[in-house]
């Protein structure tokens, strides 16, 4: 943090720029602390919500040669240049103009050796980073990308970055993501039960993430419909007054009939339904009778409530969270194609697989505590799909003894198969990860911070091998400082 107590990104020798793009450092003196670099620190942007990496890629023809130094000064005007100006500085305290701008990214353990970056660079501007690089792959393929490093959602920013570059190169630069090849295969495996929800069933499910309501709903399933004056007597934890407000809740979200019961006074007993009390008045006109005897609109009426056959669809093998765990995936950045939902391999249910940015993860979903039965399931699910990480998401908790038998039998295990796609960046914690979701009252957020991880290390990858696009030839700076010598002084110390 500097002394505006904003975050800022620095490279070893380059000064840093303030996340908001204005410089916060030079050569000439420093004007804030001296941080860590870029590489060991991380990217860090205003505010924290969600790191995401947004990026597009376009092939380069032989004739679409990227000319870097116009193509940076082109740029410029969108954002600040955060290498040139190191380099510039740099160029400047060597007093030396020989300094190698574009030379390649060289070895680092983010890049594969098949695909290496031509020459790259990074543009600060309004609290975003914007990464462009020419890569090159063993065959000699030439790609351009560019990676936006935003808070959420990029802003118009990455349009105006896309427009630019498309002018300059005279390319098409279409959306691009890491994926993994394993994610492909398990699709080819499984079959997939998930059906698409419409918008009012999202809306549905929603509802149902209020605990207190999902509970109502589960127990008028259960019964087959209540009586209204019995629904307070399924929530005792819930005041009388709040059970009114859930109920009306509950028929706007469209998850209740509400219908009118004839109670015979004889027998205390349902003499029989009906939609409302205006048919009861239409009925009784007709001189339909109680069993008793007693004309039914003289019998005593109260008001019952059942689901909807939405409402039940989405109670059925806890369909709603499914929806609301696929919703929240799509919110956070991960491509709709790249998930599978309610699938069955090999006679085994799988709640949920994501391929987020080439990490294949596993969701188990539980609508009750997770025990240390399921905790077995899962275990061997991780066996049969080798996941990078996995997810457990209950709506109560996950308890204790299955906590530790998952510890226990993962804490040792190899993450399986590296990520296939050779861009890929980066490697891979070599333990597995499991996160654990107790309550969907924070599943966005967790879900969010959990992709927003795997994000930020894949950009944190990918600004690495840009930097190292960038460097200056040690020999460059060797040479330097060696003093000049005239031609007419040198010795000619050369035999015979």
């Amino acid at each position: 943090m500097c002394d505006r107590s904003c975050p800022v990104l620095t490279v070893p020798g380059t000064g840093y720029w303030h996340v908001d793009g204005t410089l916060g450092q030079d050569f000439a003196g420093v004007t804030c602390k001296t941080m860590s670099p870029l590489g060991s620190r991380g990217l860090t942007v205003h505010n924290g919500r969600m790191i995401r990496l947004t990026m597009r890629r376009a092939t380069l023809s032989a004739t679409a040669a990227a000319n870097a130094s116009e193509l940076v000064n082109r740029l410029s005007k969108l954002g600040n240049p955060f290498l040139k100006t190191g380099l510039d500085a740099q160029r400047a305290i060597l007093k030396s103009k020989r300094l190698v701008e574009f030379e390649g990214e060289g070895e680092s353990r983010y890049s594969p050796t098949i695909r290496q970056i031509a020459w790259g660079e990074i543009f600060i501007a309004n609290g975003e980073l914007y990464l462009v690089a020419e890569e090159i792959n063993s065959g000699g393929r030439r790609f351009f990308y560019l990676g936006a490093v935003t808070d959420g959602t990029p802003s118009e920013l990455l349009e105006e970055f896309t427009k630019e570059i498309e002018s300059a190169l005279k390319i098409e630069l279409k959306p691009f993501w890491y994926t993994t090849g394993e994610f492909d295969e398990l699709k080819e495996k499984v079959q997939e039960g998930f059906e698409k929800p419409l918008d009012d069933e999202i809306a549905m499910a929603n509802s149902l993430t209020d605990r207190d309501l999902r509970s109502l709903a589960i127990a008028i399933k259960q019964s087959g419909g209540l009586l209204v004056s019995d629904l307070a007597k399924q929530l005792k934890s819930a005041p009388r007054a709040d059970v009114g407000a859930i109920r009306a809740q509950m028929d706007e979200a469209g998850l209740l009939v509400t219908e009118t019961v004839v109670m015979c006074r004889s027998t205390s007993r349902q003499a029989f339904r009906v939609p409302s009390s205006q048919a009861i008045t239409s009925l009784s006109a007709q001189g339909v009778r109680c069993g008793c005897g007693r004309p039914i609109d003289e019998e005593r009426q109260e008001d019952a409530v059942s689901l909807t056959d939405g409402a039940i669809k989405l109670l059925d093998k806890s369909r709603w969270l499914s929806i609301i765990v696929h919703k929240e995936l799509i919110a956070a950045g991960v491509e709709p194609d790249r998930i599978l939902i309610e699938a069955m391999l090999e006679g085994d249910e799988v709640d949920c697989v994501a391929d987020i940015g080439g990490e294949l993860t596993l969701f188990e979903l539980k609508d009750k505590e997770f025990s240390l039965g399921e905790a077995y399931s899962f275990g061997a699910k991780i066996g049969i799909i080798d996941p990078a990480h996995g997810v457990i998401v209950t709506t109560a908790r996950v308890g204790a003894d299955a906590r530790q038998h998952l510890n226990r039998a993962l804490q040792y295990r190899d993450v399986g198969r590296p990520r296939r796609h050779p861009g890929a960046p980066g490697p891979r914690d070599a333990r597995f990860n499991i996160v654990y979701v107790e309550g969907v009252g924070n599943l966005g957020d967790e879900i969010r911070k959990f992709v927003s991880g795997i994000a930020k290390r894949d950009a944190m990858n990918f600004a690495d091998r840009v930097i190292r696009s960038r460097r200056i030839s040690a020999s460059d700076i060797v040479k330097s400082v060696q003093p000049a010598v005239p031609r007419q002084a040198v010795r000619d110390t050369s035999v015979g």
